[in-house]
């Protein structure tokens, strides 16, 4: 998680490039963002594949083709004699074998093409705060201060969320943890924190402040673990006190909903889960 503090003259203003950007997502993949590129990407698979079509009828009309020669007849019946016509002095000898290894090796690269697109496509686009951050931290003069000067500087800016990938995505954690990420933890930095926290001014990444997520996630635990410890006890005191049979069924469906609404808000739990829990 990143904030940034009030401009200030004691930054590191400075040009940076691939360099500081690098090293900025280094320390903070929360915000290693890059693109996809899924059109091209498609586009790629797309013409392999078209490739492939036009080899394999290739092949086919090649293995037709040598059937009807009584010495190239064998190649579909021997794959021996395949592999040896690849070294026989007559071209058309060879051909089917050529056309063979165009086939395995363009397939190889489309398979892995679409394994490496199927993964790339399981990993999450970023949360949009955390894009946010990111452009923030390179546009911020005593921040990043990033410069790019090539076609590649308006990746991060002009291209929407489901083009864009993150290496680390906001996962794991409840609605609870990822709210307090954001504006709570930067309003808690103008407040407090940043008379516990400085940046280094003179680092890397200027006037950049770092709040790890482990001390979030202990504060999510924390709060979500006083929360079951007090809902039980809180439930049985109000059902108690309570004497009508009609307020009693009321008061326990509305702490059931309490329930589900907790467990959706501090946990990273499914639907399903949610749904059996709660019924439990």
């Amino acid at each position: 998680m990143t904030t940034g503090l009030n401009v200030i003259e004691l930054g590191n203003p400075t040009r940076g490039g691939y360099t500081r950007l690098a090293k900025f997502m280094g320390d903070c993949p929360e915000v290693a963002i890059f693109k996809r590129f899924s059109s091209l990407s498609t586009l790629s698979l797309l013409h392999m594949q078209a490739e492939l079509e036009v080899l394999q009828k290739e092949l086919q009309e090649q293995v037709r083709a040598d059937s009807s020669d009584q010495n190239r007849a064998r190649y579909d019946l021997n794959w021996q004699d395949l592999i040896s016509s690849a070294s026989c002095d007559d071209d058309e000898g060879s051909r089917q074998w050529e056309i063979l290894q165009k086939i395995t090796k363009l397939l190889h690269d489309y398979r892995k093409s679409l394994l490496q697109q199927h993964e790339l496509f399981k990993i999450a686009s970023p949360a949009k705060p955390e894009l946010n951050s990111l452009r923030a931290w390179m546009e911020f003069e005593h921040m990043g201060n990033i410069w790019l000067s090539g076609p590649d500087r308006e990746i991060w800016t002009a291209n929407p969320l489901p083009e864009l990938v993150c290496l680390r995505p906001e996962a794991g954690h409840g609605a609870f943890m990822k709210f307090i990420g954001h504006k709570p933890l930067q309003w808690y930095h103008h407040t407090l924190g940043q008379l516990f926290r400085k940046p280094e001014s003179d680092g890397p990444h200027g006037d950049t402040v770092y709040y790890s997520p482990r001390g979030l996630t202990r504060l999510e635990a924390v709060v979500s673990t006083a929360l079951a410890s007090l809902l039980p006890t809180a439930s049985i005191a109000v059902l108690y006190v309570v004497t009508n049979m009609t307020q009693r069924l009321i008061m326990i469906g509305v702490f059931q909903l309490v329930f589900a609404v907790g467990a959706g808000v501090f946990t990273n739990g499914r639907m399903i889960e949610i749904f059996a829990s709660t019924a439990a």
